[in-house]
């Protein structure tokens, strides 16, 4: 995904279903130092995305505490409707929502 981006340009990553964010935030600390590995100095924006019932104090807690070198967000929206415009995403993560696309 970083090869069709064009240098400069933000790396974005989406990670969906995130609940609390602490199995979230792990993965992110992988991405992101694998990212800056490969591409030192360029920005990165990092999306949680879970529901709107979601504890979003804890989550936003968590993934503060971790102090991610990346600009974060949050997006309080199921991921069965748009969450991002069409072409603007790196890369995106889901874990554990895979059981639930069956509902």
């Amino acid at each position: 995904p970083a090869a069709l981006r064009r240098r400069g340009e933000p790396f974005v990553v989406a990670d969906l279903g995130v609940a609390a964010g602490a199995n979230a935030v792990s993965v992110a600390r992988l991405v992101i130092s694998e990212f800056m590995g490969r591409r030192p100095g360029e920005a990165i924006s990092y999306a949680f995305e879970d529901l709107p019932l979601n504890d979003w104090t804890v989550l936003a807690q968590t993934v503060s505490a971790a102090e991610l070198p990346c600009f974060t967000s949050f997006v309080p929206r199921s991921f069965y409707e748009p969450l991002f415009p069409p072409a603007s995403l790196s890369l995106s993560l889901s874990f554990i929502t895979l059981h639930w696309l069956s509902e």
